[in-house]
């Protein structure tokens, strides 16, 4: 009796330890939704959370560590482990503009985590 009192004490789990970290995330800061920009080497930033950026040269099994690979009118424009970064737009008009977070060793978060914004580019006078 003592034993199997002992064996459900024990077998008994906490909380704190089975607590999953929180998902990763990315949003645009810029542009914002339907914002304009200038056409020619553009600037964006987004904002990731529980997730580590690491120059995506570098390719390691692990943690959640990785890289953003951006896309714009859904074509790979540039990987980067920064959340500042440009991108050129070569023409004025509507576009969009995907951000997707990336392990180091290549392959998507599953699920996709993902940010797109769409914008319109204009020429500067």
């Amino acid at each position: 009796m003592l034993l199997s009192l002992l064996f459900l004490a024990c077998s008994g789990s906490s909380k704190e330890s089975e607590e999953e970290a929180p998902p990763a995330s990315i949003q645009f800061l810029v542009p914002l939704e339907g914002e304009q920009v200038n056409a020619g080497d553009a600037s964006f930033a987004v904002v990731v959370e529980n997730f580590s950026l690491v120059d995506p040269a570098k390719h390691n099994e692990g943690a959640a560590t990785g890289y953003i690979q951006i896309r714009l009118d859904g074509a790979d424009v540039l990987q980067s482990g920064s959340t500042n970064f440009t991108v050129t737009v070569g023409s004025a008009g509507a576009h969009s503009i995907e951000a997707e977070l990336y392990y180091e060793d290549g392959d998507a978060l599953e699920p996709a985590v993902k940010a797109q914004v769409n914008f319109t580019a204009v020429i500067a006078d």
